[in-house]
């Protein structure tokens, strides 16, 4: 499993040896509802790359599964895009919070 465990390891951001070489805001973007990854390893995942000096901004989506966030944050991400394109500062970075609905939620 060495092999395995050094390509998983490799391919995961908060845990390569590539050095990060930006500090780009970027948005972290999970489903409540995801089936697929678990969320709890996630958050951890999130808390890492931000103590490793990644600027993200959390976002849960209330009700949405491993598919939907993309499409329930869609006016969300936009604004988040159009905001840093624009030079606007980010809201608070690195904090986890609990999930909420999502502005585009059908």
């Amino acid at each position: 499993m060495t092999s395995w465990g050094c390509y998983l390891a490799e391919n995961s951001l908060p845990t390569t040896s590539i050095p990060k070489q930006d500090s780009i805001p970027s948005l972290f973007l999970l489903g409540e509802n995801d089936d697929l990854v678990d969320n709890t390893v996630e958050r951890a995942s999130f808390q890492k790359l931000c103590a490793q000096g990644h600027v993200l901004q959390y976002l849960e989506c209330a009700g949405a599964s491993h598919t939907k966030p993309l499409s329930y944050a869609l006016d969300q991400w936009l604004d988040f895009l159009e905001d840093r394109l624009a030079g606007k500062a980010m809201g608070a970075a690195c904090v986890v919070k609990p999930a909420e609905t999502c502005t585009s939620t059908p």
